[in-house]
């Protein structure tokens, strides 16, 4: 009972879906003879916006693609560099360059797969009055109705 009471209120301090930070701003106290300075503090929330997770996506999706192509050459040269020293001193550094760029090259699989992840944070929802050209008597007018709006920055 102890442990699960000590776990709940671990729990409680821990940050769950939004990010809380403290910012002081500075608040003017104004008295007849002195106006003083004092701080209060304020929470404010500091989620992620779509803009950070699109650019966070893209920042991830170059580093994979720099993996990637960095490993396959690596281990191209690894691979000619063992065929010509195959009975040399050599063959063994080029058998680790070799295995160095099979290991970019299958690094940079989990990169892309959170880049898209985050790809998918960034594509918001969200409500909007959307002008629609309604028939009306002879004629055409737009009228506004209530969308629902799926967003994906590119």
């Amino acid at each position: 009972m102890l442990s699960l009471a000590l776990a709940i209120f671990v729990c409680q301090f821990l940050p769950a879906q939004v990010q809380m930070a403290k910012v002081d701003f500075p608040v003017v106290a104004t008295n007849r003879s002195h106006t003083a300075f004092s701080k209060s503090i304020f929470l404010i929330d500091t989620t992620y916006t779509p803009e950070y997770y699109m650019q966070k996506s893209k920042n991830q999706q170059t580093v994979a693609w720099i993996m990637l192509g960095g490993g396959f050459t690596m281990g191209v040269i690894g691979i000619i560099g063992v065929n010509e020293t195959l009975f040399d001193d050599a063959a063994n550094t080029y058998a680790a360059v070799w295995l160095t760029g099979v290991g970019l090259a299958l690094g940079s699989i989990p990169v892309f797969i959170a880049s898209s992840h985050n790809a998918r944070k960034a594509a918001t929802l969200s409500l909007k009055n959307q002008r629609v050209l309604v028939p009306q008597q002879n004629s055409f007018v737009f009228k506004a109705q209530p969308a629902v709006t799926l967003t994906i920055p590119l």
